[in-house]
């Protein structure tokens, strides 16, 4: 038996396959609505999908990121922070 993917759970897949080819990708629900031809209301369903599972976060300035990169990012500068704490 075949069975036919729910157009928002193929929308999410274009999403994932989009921020897994550019990993610090960061875009907001507007430019997802606009890639995708949806709804700013559609990209916001999909993304809320991809939080929940843990894959995007939602970045200070509103757009999504990966989780990794996210993580990454904020790597360097834990780094830093404990470095200075030890010179001083």
């Amino acid at each position: 038996m075949i069975t036919v993917a729910d157009p928002l759970d193929l929308d999410v897949l274009r999403i994932r396959h989009e921020f897994l080819t550019v990993p610090d990708l960061r875009l907001s629900p507007q430019e997802i609505a606009a890639s995708l031809h949806v709804t700013r209301h559609h990209a916001e369903a999909m993304l809320d999908t991809l939080v929940t599972e843990q894959f995007l976060a939602r970045v200070g300035d509103g757009a999504y990121a990966r989780t990794t990169s996210i993580a990454k990012s904020a790597e360097p500068a834990e780094r830093r922070a404990a470095i200075a704490s030890t010179e001083t």
